[in-house]
């Protein structure tokens, strides 16, 4: 009686250790699934906003210049927020290619207009841009490169100085891998800075290209 007592309480508890496992699995499905719509929506919405300055300046120069120091800040912020939890879902394997595209083509075009209001109307601002891959053996540092660039905008806005950074995944088919392409991106982490490109830099390095130090 005791023997079967025990085997009893075993198979109890490993059905309610299974049941456990497999709850938390499903709940963490629909979790990533949520997450990944709710990141969607977002890129949606900040790519609206960023289609008003686009506008502005295919009708005048002088309104998109005009419009640019209110639009440009809050877009920032926002797509910052939206990459720091792409990030998350690419850490734990769970991003969607459709939404990763997405915000890279996103991204795109901020860096595009950035770069006009930087040229055309003065606005004070830095550009970074970032090439990484998530695929395994491919970038050992791309983890760590992803902190130092971090910790670099931290310093930059302590100093008063905005450091736009735009991230794109250089082997994912679709808008990554063509602006790999296109800037002769063959390793990964690159950094591209004012034109020029380079490997891996810490949080001092980026800082004294973005300065020219």
């Amino acid at each position: 009686m005791k023997r079967d007592f025990s085997t009893a309480l075993f198979l109890s508890a490993f059905i309610l250790t299974l049941f456990i496992f497999v709850a938390g699995f499903i709940v963490g499905i629909f979790y990533t699934n949520a997450l990944n719509k709710n990141l969607m929506d977002q890129t949606s919405d900040v790519s609206d906003s960023l289609s008003v300055l686009q506008v502005s300046l295919l009708l005048d120069k002088d309104h998109f210049c005009e419009l640019a120091p209110y639009v440009i800040p809050r877009l920032e912020e926002e797509s910052w927020k939206i990459g720091e939890r792409l990030q998350y879902l690419e850490e734990k394997g769970t991003t969607d290619p459709k939404l990763k595209n997405t915000y890279f083509e996103y991204e795109y075009r901020d860096m595009l207009l950035v770069g006009k209001a930087i040229k055309d109307c003065n606005y004070s601002s830095k550009q970074l841009i970032y090439f990484y891959t998530n695929k395994p053996g491919k970038c050992k540092k791309c983890r760590d490169q992803g902190f130092e660039i971090s910790k670099a905008r931290e310093e930059l806005k302590k100093r008063n100085i905005t450091l736009r950074v735009y991230s794109f995944d250089g082997l994912l088919p679709g808008m990554g891998s063509y602006l790999a392409k296109r800037y002769n991106v063959s390793q990964y982490p690159t950094l591209i800075i004012k034109n020029k490109t380079y490997g891996y830099l810490n949080k001092s390095s980026i800082i004294g290209v973005i300065l020219g130090k």
